[in-house]
């Protein structure tokens, strides 16, 4: 990539900037810090973690994201302190999550036109809904309780919202942390998986 080609790209960095907030939090995640603090584990288990994840832009296939997920689930599991052992690759776990999330993107073509038009003086405005949907099984197979995920995050995209950037990156934080600690509440909660 040669100067004339980079000068446009970093100016439009720049000037891109965006107000984000969550706007539905998953009533299980609300409740992590709560549930986390009584829970009682009778011994660790290990856990194999299954990740599949779909990824839409206003109705059209996006890129792949399962290899995200995967690695961020895999690090948070980690860092709970609630397994012996958390992987994608173990061989006769305790526990077996499989876990399918969705994640897509709705977003004003409008004003993402116009946007683009008037070089970003317009704001866009951008919708991410996350659901998910999972299962947990024991060694023999059998399914011990279900996951269910539900997030969303909004935003306004335009060089206006340069003051506001710092809330993209703690909205997109919290919003990443929120489905990790949902499914760990619903298996804490799930007393048939401690047993």
């Amino acid at each position: 990539m040669n100067a004339r080609q980079l000068i446009p790209l970093l100016l439009a960095v720049c000037l891109t900037n965006c107000a984000a907030w969550r706007s539905q939090i998953d009533p299980n995640a609300r409740r992590y810090d709560q549930i986390k603090a009584t829970f009682k584990d009778s011994e660790k288990k290990t856990l194999l973690l299954r990740v599949s994840a779909e990824h839409k832009a206003h109705g059209e296939q996006g890129d792949d994201i399962t290899d995200l997920y995967k690695k961020g689930l895999l690090k948070s599991f980690q860092k709970s302190g609630l397994f012996k052992e958390v992987g994608t690759d173990i061989s006769n776990p305790d526990l077996e999550l499989v876990l399918n999330i969705a994640r897509e993107e709705h977003f004003n073509k409008v004003l993402t036109f116009f946007c683009g038009f008037t070089l970003l003086i317009v704001p866009a405005y951008d919708r991410v809904s996350l659901e998910g949907n999972g299962t947990v099984h024991n060694a023999k197979g059998d399914e011990l309780g279900k996951i269910r995920i539900q997030a969303e995050m909004k935003a306004l995209i335009g060089w206006v919202f340069l003051p506001t950037i710092p809330t993209y990156f703690v909205s997109t934080s919290r919003f990443s942390r929120d489905v990790v600690n949902s499914v760990l509440v619903q298996m804490m909660e799930n007393k048939n998986l401690w047993q």
